[in-house]
């Protein structure tokens, strides 16, 4: 049964759709049939949007960069404090339900159609962070090597809270385990400045 013309289906919708069951079950489980089951319709309204699963997935994909990377980074691109920053990434990371799958799945994803998003993502995070361990006032070099170990801690946590039993789960987003984080990943040198 068709939805009301009011009702009908943007792409976006379907990318939307296609996230919360990627969320769920991985990006294997995207495919055009099960995001119409998503949405209460028939597999056949995707392909006014869509020509194929790929394109579908693409689609998905780029809505997730938009909003997990592209967007957050503009917020807190006006936080003028690196510490502030810092701590507001993390938040927005770290601070996730734990049972929403999406970055792990995505982010070890071996789907060819995911890997050009992953890396655009992961280049996108990566110099954001580096601005911010410049701004602590470290070299660019030393900025690279923080920001490294900053985004390894993220991913290491990613697995960590899909893999971990609910009652082993570390790094919860509670404010002190943020706190927490943000001391850890923030410079020696930098530490004294940033708490005033």
């Amino acid at each position: 049964m068709a939805l009301p013309r009011t009702e009908r289906l943007t792409p976006e919708r379907w990318a939307e759709a296609a996230l919360v069951l990627g969320a769920r079950e991985g990006l294997a489980a995207i495919n055009m049939e099960r995001v119409a089951a998503e949405l209460g319709v028939t597999k056949g309204s995707a392909y006014h949007h869509f020509s194929s699963r790929a394109s579908l997935l693409d689609s998905a994909l780029e809505l997730w960069k938009k909003r997990a990377t592209q967007d957050l980074i503009d917020q807190l691109s006006d936080l003028e404090s690196p510490h502030e920053r810092l701590a507001a990434i993390l938040g927005a990371s770290i601070g996730r339900d734990p049972r929403d799958g999406l970055e792990y799945y995505i982010l070890t994803s071996r789907d060819p159609i995911a890997t050009p998003v992953i890396d655009a993502v992961t280049s996108a995070r990566l110099r954001f962070l580096e601005e911010i361990y410049r701004d602590f006032g470290l070299d660019d070099h030393r900025a690279r090597l923080w920001a490294r170990s900053c985004y390894s801690t993220y991913l290491g946590l990613q697995v960590l809270r899909h893999t971990l039993p609910a009652d082993a789960q570390v790094g919860t987003g509670t404010s002190a385990d943020i706190a927490e984080m943000v001391q850890q990943l923030t410079p020696p040198e930098a530490g004294s400045a940033s708490a005033q």
